[in-house]
Order: C-alpha cells, then structure tokens, then sequence
C-alpha cells in the first residue's frame, strides 16, 4: 500500500512538474531564459517578483527584460515567434517577461505600452489587417502590451471585452454557448473594482474552462483525468485563473455527418456530396447547409457537419438550425423599399436628407452638402458616394461612438465620414447605406427590419438592415423563388441594372448568365441566395476565411454548376 502511495505522489509530482509551474525572480535570477514553459508575472510584489506557467512543449519564456532589451529583441527574432509579452514592475522599474513559440507563416505584430484608447484604436487597424489578438497583457504599470496575428488560414471571427470581472464571467457563459472559446484573460484591479478583460474566438470544437483557486497544484490535481492543456494563467492578489483548452476539432479521421430533409432523384447527390466534402475537409468547415427549389418544388434540403462541434450536434436543413445570412439581408430591405414603393409610400428618387427628405429629424447641418443631395436610388444602388464598406465605418467602435445608440451612432457616421464622389456617379458598396434604408422602412412603415444576431466586437455593432437577419437555407431559397417569381412586376426596380454598376441592381446582384443572387460574408458565417430561372438555390455555412468571400466564390460556382446540370433534365 505503501509503495501504492509512493507511485501515486510521484506521479502527481512528475504531472505538476510538466503542467503548471510557480518561479520566483530570484528562482531565474541567472539563466533567464526557460524552454518548454510559458510564464506570467502574478504581481503579487515589486520587491520579489513571481510567476505563474504553463507548459509549452516548442515554447520558451525570457524574463526581466527591459524596454530596449524587448525592441532588439522583436527585430533580430528568427525560427520563433512572440506569443504575449507581459509588464511587471521590481524596485520601483518595469521589465518585461517574453513568452516565444514555434515559428508560422502568420504575421506577427507587437504593440507596447498601450493606454485602453490606445488599444481600442489598434484593435479597429489590426482588424483592418485582418488580424488577431494573439494575447492581450495588463501590466503592473496600468499599460497593455499586446500580440496581434494574422493567419493565411483565415481570421476567426473574436469578441473582445472588458469590465467588473463578474460582467465579464457572465458574458463568457454566453461566449460559450455560442461556440466562442477564451484565448486572454487579464484580472486587475481598476477604479475600486475587480476588472477582466478577456477575448474569445470563434471555437472550432475547442471544450474549455476557467479554473480558479490559491494553489496551483491542487488545482492541476482536480484537472488531471479531463481531455485538456492549460493554455494560459492570470493572478490576482494570490488568486489564480487558469485557462484550459482541448485540442481543436478536425475532420480528420472523421465521417462527415450529412441529414437530408427531402431528396429528388432528378438531384445528382453524388457530385454534391463530394464537392461539400472536398471544401469542409480542405478549410475546417463545421457546416453547410443547402436547399434547391425547381417549379416551386422542394428537390433537395439537405445539411453537412456539425451546428454545434463541442456537442457534435449533427446540423439539420430544418428552421430549427439557422445561420446568419449576412448581406443577403440588403435583398430582403430592398424587397421591403419595393413594396413602399408599389403602394406609392415611397419614390426611387426621393431625397432621404434634408428639410424635406424623408429622414429630416436627422441633422446634416455640419455635413458635406452632398449628403442632402442622397436619393433612396442611391442607397439602393450603392451609389451614395459615402461610407464605403472597406473603410469598415459600421464596425468602428472608437471611444468616442462606442457608448452611443443606434440613432446616435449614425448621426455620429454622417457627421464624420465625407461622400468620395457625387452621388449617383459611381458604385461604392456600403453597409451604412442600407443601414439608413432600414430606418427608412421603419419611419414609414412602423416597422423595424429585424436585427436578430448582430456582429459583435467591442460592443454590439448595430447593421440591421444591412446584414442582420438569421434564417434557414429552407427560408431564403424561397426568398428568392419570391423574387423570380415577382420580377417582372413588383419587384421588376430591383433586378434592372444601376448606371453605376450592370452587375447589380438595387439589392440584387446581376449574373451575365440571367441570374440573380446576393452574397453574404460576416466573421463567421457566409452564404448565397440565388435563381435562375424557375430554379432557387441557397448555401449556408457557420465559417469565414481569412479574407471577405473567401467562400461565396465557390459556392457562386457550385450553384451555376446545379443549375446547369438541373435545369438541363
């Protein structure tokens, strides 16, 4: 029995050893450097600093390093890459701990001694860049120090918060059940208040939790029969968080689960499943999700992958599993302008600003006089000559806009974002523009556009009618069996070409082959409504490359390729 014991300490000691590690300054006071361990500062003392770790098998750590010691270090880095960098502060200075990893094709971008404003306006350029919060670290002199990432594979769509550290553990419950994971978490004491700010990412299958306790190796005790690694460690006044992940979910050595609604014999399912299984398994995808109406019949709603990864909820083509369709919803506040316009509520060529536009509460006295000039066809039409969609304006949520409301923050955007061109002159894809279209519809109307399952970021964007609505694949094919369906009469503006682009309409998109379709594109999610004909397609999918359609393109291909082999039978 004895013996029993002895092997069973030894164990736990060898597992503490490899898992979760405690230094104090003086402990790395000579060698300086550690490989295969990640480590924290836990500001506990500025006269004897420790640090918290965690194992990385390719990684190392550098520790009291100074300001210059850190440039010179970024400039001469080769075969690795800084992954956090963190800020604590002995004898009255501050030096700096530098934790490495194995070297990647992703670009690496390191930011110093940020102020929150600092770090909000980095957030908003990185993300320009298409990049990601690697690790964010609060440092013992009140600064950021942050890691940004940019990958070739794809920027994961990520929520970044801070706040009472309850808020913020509240808000990771919610994170967490809609599939997002913690990749930072920084506890620190900020205006009388115990303050967390913590990123999550969106989860490809990734099982998590936050642990917390005093003491580390009982702590890595309770977590020694669970399927995870700790990823990283924040302390407060003795107080530990420790972050676990599981390995990331992978296709790999799996079958993929398909669900079909209903299936039509004149549907080659074989060349279907096929392309969807080459493009899941080459990207990740968690799921697709597909329906195709011929005549106004149901030929196929079938679903591939999972909904849900962690729980391997299998996703089925019902209104049960929806997805967020994005900008396929500029279709659907186009639609809804048509019919304001048919029961003559509505003209293209009303003024939408201005004494006697239809938005007139809406005060463009400090704005370009351009803006006064602003027809309900130049919103439509994406010809306003403002707020252009690459300039991401929807998404800026800069200190001095990100406390205000829907109205407010739209009257903050045409204050300050001026008009490229003349309006109707040329193309220039906005949000904004359809944005304000919604707001339209619902001063006539009474009604407002739904804004179901906004992009967050710092805090909720608001894109209602431009890219808000959540639906089923099932709910848009027949969207846009409404469109075709209608074309020629009620719906007959929307689908004629604009003089400032023949490839799109006013809320449609023009093929040169006689369809139409939308894209839509979010962190996150993507997908395509299209017809052709008496024949209605929509693809749906829970996942995002790196850059903007990286998956439309192959599902506009894949619905031409269908409608050619369909409509030919």
């Amino acid at each position: 029995m004895l013996s029993l014991l002895l092997v069973v300490f030894s164990t736990l000691q060898y597992s503490f050893a490899v898992l979760l590690h405690q230094y104090s300054l003086a402990d790395l006071w000579q060698r300086r450097v550690l490989n295969a361990v990640h480590l924290f500062p836990t500001h506990t003392s500025t006269v004897y600093p420790t640090f918290a770790g965690v194992s990385s098998g390719t990684g190392s750590t550098r520790v009291h390093m100074t300001v210059d010691d850190v440039k010179e270090f970024i400039d001469r880095i080769k075969d690795t890459e800084i992954t956090s960098i963190c800020c604590y502060g002995y004898l009255g200075q501050f030096f700096y701990v530098v934790n490495t990893g194995a070297a990647s094709e992703d670009e690496v971008k390191v930011f110093l001694n940020l102020t929150m404003n600092d770090l909000e306006t980095v957030a908003e350029e990185m993300l320009m860049r298409q990049m990601k919060p690697g690790h964010i670290c609060r440092g013992g002199d009140g600064l950021f120090q942050a890691v940004w990432r940019g990958s070739k594979l794809g920027l994961r769509h990520f929520v970044v918060q801070e706040g009472a550290i309850h808020t913020v553990f509240r808000q990771d419950e919610i994170q967490g059940r809609h599939g997002y994971y913690p990749t930072t978490l920084q506890v620190y004491r900020e205006k009388n208040q115990t303050t967390a700010l913590m990123v999550w990412e969106k989860g490809y299958g990734v099982k998590y939790r936050i642990q917390t306790g005093f003491n580390l190796m009982e702590m890595e005790a309770e977590m020694l029969n669970e399927q995870t690694k700790p990823f990283q460690i924040a302390s407060l006044s003795g107080f530990y968080y420790v972050i676990w992940h599981s390995d990331e979910f992978s296709w790999v050595r799996r079958s993929i689960p398909r669900t079909a609604l209903y299936e039509s014999t004149s549907v080659n399912s074989t060349i279907l499943d096929l392309a969807v299984e080459k493009q899941m398994r080459s990207f990740e995808i968690p799921s697709f999700s597909f329906c195709i109406y011929k005549g106004g019949k149901g030929l196929l709603a079938v679903s591939y992958g999972y909904s849900d990864i962690r729980a391997e909820t299998e996703v089925r083509p019902t209104c049960w599993h929806n997805y967020r369709i994005a900008s396929i919803s500029k279709t659907i506040t186009a639609m809804g302008i048509a019919e304001l316009i048919n029961r003559r509520l509505l003209s293209l060529d009303m003024r939408v600003f201005g004494n006697k536009g239809i938005l007139s509460s809406i005060d463009v006295s400090r704005s370009h006089p351009w803006l006064r000039a602003i027809t309900i066809r130049n919103l439509l039409e994406h010809s306003s000559g403002g707020w252009q969609n690459t300039e991401k304006i929807e998404f800026n949520r800069a200190p001095q806009s990100k406390n205000l409301n829907e109205s407010a923050l739209l009257q903050h955007y045409i204050e300050s974002y001026k008009p490229k061109f003349q309006p109707g002159t040329r193309y220039l894809y906005s949000n904004i523009g359809y944005i304000i279209l919604g707001k339209i519809i619902a001063q006539v109307s009474y009604y407002s556009p739904d804004n179901a399952n906004p992009y967050t970021y710092w805090t909720p964007s608001k894109l209602n009618a431009a890219a808000g609505w959540v639906m089923s694949a099932k709910e848009v094919a027949r969207l846009f069996m409404l469109l075709e369906k209608r074309k020629h009469n009620w719906y007959q503006l929307l689908v004629l070409p604009s003089t400032a682009n023949r490839n799109y309409g006013r809320g449609v998109q023009l093929g040169n082959d006689g369809s139409l379709y939308h894209f839509g594109s979010l962190a996150g999610s993507e997908g395509i409504g299209y017809t052709k004909g008496d024949l209605q397609l929509s693809i749906l999918t829970n996942f995002r490359g790196r850059e903007q359609g990286q998956q439309t393109s192959w599902m506009h291909r894949l619905c031409q390729m269908l409608a050619e082999n369909i409509i030919t039978l």
